[in-house]
């Protein structure tokens, strides 16, 4: 045991030796007093060192970024409201919702193998409630094409409804329309967070007024009284189907 020990006492005064300089020696840069080597504990890449291009993020803050997105609403045609947003999971006559429909290019197709769908139809529906036509009828009962009634005995040359919107015109006033929005983009919102104002992100995101969607409480069923909802007309340009 003395001998081990002495051994390790004579390697760690090899170590020593090799670490240590003399006490008179000045300190430099990198070392400590003692002569022993310390290392700088500062980040390979400092946070402080990056710098946002200012010119770039207040131009899109100024400008809003955006890109036009196509996309349906049901409108009236009396008041000019946009009355009903149409989403993927809306309804379309032949039964299918939009997301099972082509592109605006082929105006919104039914994709679904058997459907004759060649146009996509909107059908107002709000739960277990959907909107049936005049004749009674649901509209899956409507053909996809000529929407007339398939019910035997049954003469309704196309679907319509006594429905009243919440606009206070009837369903005939309506039509479905294929618009323009700009939308801004989430990679533009994110890029130009740092130096916008919450107030001009958030009002570049809306493009203006969000009105509350899809106010079903507001939506009448022929009565003939009740507030109407006039939503903001925030479409570019309005391609009538």
């Amino acid at each position: 045991m003395p001998a081990r020990r002495s051994q390790a006492l004579d390697t760690l005064r090899a170590l020593r030796s090799h670490t240590r300089t003399p006490d008179s020696s000045p300190a430099v840069e990198g070392q400590s007093p003692g002569g022993l080597a310390t290392q700088a504990l500062t980040p390979a890449h400092p946070l402080d060192s990056w710098q946002p291009n200012t010119s770039v993020a207040h131009n899109s803050c100024k400008q809003g970024a955006t890109k036009p997105r196509k996309e349906l609403a049901w409108m009236c045609r009396s008041c000019s409201s946009d009355c009903v947003p149409i989403r993927d999971e809306s309804r379309c006559l032949c039964g299918h919702r939009l997301r099972q429909h082509s592109d605006p290019t082929q105006k919104f197709r039914c994709k679904e193998a058997g459907c004759s769908c060649r146009q996509f139809f909107f059908i107002m529906a709000e739960g277990a409630w959907v909107l049936r036509c005049s004749c009674k009828h649901r509209h899956t009962e409507h053909d996809p094409r000529s929407h007339a009634c398939r019910k035997p005995a049954c003469s309704c040359p196309s679907f319509t409804s006594p429905f009243v919107c919440n606009c206070d015109h009837p369903w005939s006033d309506h039509h479905q329309i294929i618009r323009d929005r700009e939308v801004l983009t989430l990679d533009d919102m994110m890029a130009r967070h740092a130096l916008c104002q919450p107030g001009d992100v958030a009002a570049a995101a809306s493009l203006g007024p969000a009105p509350e969607i899809n106010r079903w409480d507001l939506i009448k069923r022929g009565q003939p009284e009740g507030p109407g909802l006039a939503a903001a007309n925030s479409h570019t340009s309005i391609q009538e189907l």
